[in-house]
């Protein structure tokens, strides 16, 4: 397989293309201003903008990974 891709130049490209792509998406999505996540079928977050994430609900990733999203609530909201 690794012999393939070294010589077929359109895989190159388009694996080069795609990695160029990803990495776009992934500043947009990190330095967004506004929430930004992506949930699995069971309602977890599996990604989500950090920065913004800390900001806004003073959490970590860390600290609500794999959290079902309905659970999570900003700390000032917690005791209403």
């Amino acid at each position: 397989m690794a012999n393939l891709l070294k010589k077929n130049p359109d895989i190159r490209l388009i694996n080069q293309k795609s990695k160029e792509s990803e990495e776009y998406f992934r500043h947009i999505f990190n330095n967004a201003n506004d929430l930004i996540a992506v949930f699995n079928e069971k309602i977890e977050i599996e990604f989500i903008n950090e920065t913004v994430l800390k900001k806004i609900l003073g959490y970590t990733f860390k600290e609500i990974k794999g959290n079902n999203s309905l659970t999570i609530v900003h700390p000032d909201d917690l005791q209403k």
